[in-house]
């Protein structure tokens, strides 16, 4: 610990969570479950460390900082599902969050569920993803902007060689329905202000009892003053 806390900030980060990983991974094999690649969790790490960069600015940072970007409505024609997933290493569970609005900022669809034996943050936010999509092809969108928060997901989902990683199925079932339900489509990362209701819609998710029926077309009251904000930029 005391040879942790000499080096830079920046690499303090990447160590603790290298250790966090190590640790995960060590135990879910312990459990049973396959080894991920070693790319794999390189990503991973750097992923988690570059999202912990940005939870706690310094004042000088908070000074110098440009304004928090905010929602953006679709081109016209074109529908946008801002997705989010939600997990708890404690326990293994999280939850997804979906919400689809049109060109006129108003909802047209959203949803959120419990999740159970949740490998990590990846895997959450790729259902989030695929229940989006599902329930936009389900609709008849044709023209669809899908928008995350994740990196890591929107790495994946653009990458043209074979995933290996563990939830490579989960990976190849999105790119199925998301290349064959829709005549223009793109994926794309956007800050977590600009993600605030599905990542509240996930938050619902994980709060959930275990074995709950995932609800469709229902935000809590709570999540609309996030909607309502959003219509107002």
């Amino acid at each position: 610990i005391v040879e942790i806390l000499k080096m830079k900030e920046t690499i303090q980060r990447q160590v603790v969570v290298l250790m966090y990983v190590w640790w995960s991974e060590r135990c879910a094999i312990r459990e049973g479950d396959n080894p991920r690649s070693i790319s794999y969790l390189c990503q991973l790490i750097i992923s988690y460390a570059e999202e912990c960069s940005s939870l706690k600015p310094t004042l000088r940072e908070c000074a110098l900082q440009k304004p928090k970007t905010s929602w953006k409505r679709p081109p016209v024609n074109y529908v946008k599902a801002n997705c989010d997933g939600s997990f708890k290493p404690l326990n293994g569970t999280g939850g997804w969050g979906f919400v689809l609005r049109g060109d006129d900022g108003q909802v047209i669809s959203a949803g959120y569920g419990k999740l159970e034996n949740v490998l990590d943050p990846h895997h959450a936010e790729i259902i989030a993803c695929l229940q989006a999509v599902q329930r936009a092809a389900e609709l008849g969108i044709q023209n669809l902007v899908l928008e995350t928060d994740a990196t890591m997901v929107v790495q994946a989902i653009s990458m043209s060689e074979l995933d290996r990683s563990s939830v490579s199925g989960l990976i190849w079932e999105f790119k199925y329905l998301f290349n064959c339900n829709f005549a223009s489509r793109v994926v794309i990362h956007t800050p977590r202000s600009c993600n605030l209701v599905a990542h509240e819609l996930a938050t619902a998710g994980s709060g959930l009892s275990p074995g709950s029926i995932s609800v469709r077309d229902c935000i809590p009251s709570c999540i609309q003053v996030l909607v309502a904000n959003d219509l107002a930029y």
